[in-house]
């Protein structure tokens, strides 16, 4: 008896064996140890798993983590609780369809901010209509910042939730690891390096290409021929896609590569904007026009250009990506490239993309590039005005 006891610890032992270094919490970990045993055939079906005491006494983990790592695996259809009698793996694992029906049942969709703040009106207005869209679906929103002081990994993002919704920049590592675990993902932006989408992953985004291209090509009609542009951080997806759209109208137009000034945006904000005009215009005094793909660097912008004593649009034109309320009232008003949609619209697809991944087995997953760019002209851009040649 004492054999066969010591035998069935060191089983155990090698089962629970987990690791307290990474970033996952050891519930999840003993959850998605146990999992991985029951599908690679380690525990049969219907074998009994040892009692809570003895889980902690084999393991070295208390009894909170214990109870909440086999609660996962009870919402998730692989263990059943018999009352007087204890906890058994299940007869007949879960199939794909029964896992979405389990987390269906959690009634909870996690939007995932990465590295970033939701400031300004789009992004506070995003969330208000993801809130109201996902409560007329029947499911309840939790927002969650990830940074570095919180660097939460895939089963803590995954754990508690029916699916997630990442915003902005999204991490490319992270989702390949979500993608793998067959997790419901929906991506409202683009990665955060220039990777193809993991296969198993939703995408809907606006043509951020095609913004960048409308707002260089509208400068570039009015004359403009040395153009400042400030974009997203170098590196990622968001920038490649800006700077295509940039150089297929500067192409277009035949303009000199050296005639185009980039500069790339770590951080957007209105300080960020503010400093890193001021050194574009004094190392390039030609310039005559300023695109911006970001609302609140604009502004920041803006700032620098009434501090450097630069009239809008007399001495020179700026265009923006993006639209707000405010755009329209400030003066001059601010010329900008908006994405033309119904109103909401393009929430309302998210989580019409996000409910037929739930709730449809044969669910295809796809990219799909939402609204039609179009120029709001406004008065913050006009024609290039040359001073006559002095003779």
């Amino acid at each position: 008896m004492q054999r066969i006891r010591q035998a069935s610890d060191e089983r155990w032992s090698d089962l629970l064996r987990l690791d307290p270094s990474v970033n996952t919490a050891l519930y999840i970990q003993l959850a998605d140890r146990i999992r991985a045993a029951i599908e690679q055939k380690q525990l049969s079906p219907g074998e009994k798993l040892p009692v809570s005491k003895e889980m902690q006494r084999i393991s070295g983990l208390s009894s909170i983590t214990v109870e909440n790592g086999i609660s996962i695996l009870v919402r998730e259809g692989w263990v059943i609780r018999r009352p007087r009698y204890g906890t058994f793996v299940v007869e007949k694992t879960p199939r794909t369809g029964d896992r979405l029906r389990n987390r269906q049942k959690l009634g909870v969709v996690r939007v995932v901010f990465h590295q970033i703040y939701p400031y300004g009106e789009y992004w506070f207005r995003l969330l208000l209509d993801l809130e109201t869209e996902l409560r007329r679906a029947g499911f309840r929103m939790e927002f969650w910042q990830r940074s570095n002081e919180f660097p939460f990994g895939a089963q803590e993002l995954e754990e508690g939730c029916t699916a997630l919704i990442f915003c902005g920049t999204c991490p490319a590592a992270l989702v390949r690891i979500i993608a793998q675990d067959d997790f419901p993902l929906l991506l409202l932006g683009s990665l955060d390096r220039p990777h193809a989408v993991p296969a198993g992953v939703d995408m809907l985004m606006h043509d951020d290409r095609q913004s960048a291209f409308e707002a260089m090509n509208h400068l570039l009609k009015l004359g403009h021929r040395e153009i400042g542009c400030i974009t997203a951080p170098a590196g990622t997806q968001l920038h490649q896609d800006y700077l295509t759209g940039i150089h297929q109208a500067a192409e277009e137009f035949k303009l000199d590569p050296s005639q185009l000034h980039i500069v790339s945006m770590p951080v957007a904000s209105l300080a960020d904007g503010n400093e890193a005009v001021k050194p574009l215009l004094c190392n390039h005094t030609g310039i005559t026009a300023l695109l911006s793909t970001d609302s609140l660097v604009t502004c920041g912008i803006r700032n620098a250009l009434t501090e450097l004593g630069l009239r809008i649009p007399e001495e020179i034109s700026l265009i923006t990506l993006g639209e707000s309320g405010l755009f329209s009232i400030l003066r001059p008003a601010l010329t900008t490239v908006r994405s033309q949609e119904p109103p909401g619209g393009f929430v309302v697809k998210a989580v019409e993309i996000l409910m037929d991944r739930l709730q449809n087995p044969s669910h295809l997953c796809k990219i799909v590039n939402f609204g039609t760019p179009q120029v709001m002209v406004r008065e913050s851009t006009r024609f290039l005005r040359r001073e006559p040649q002095k003779k």
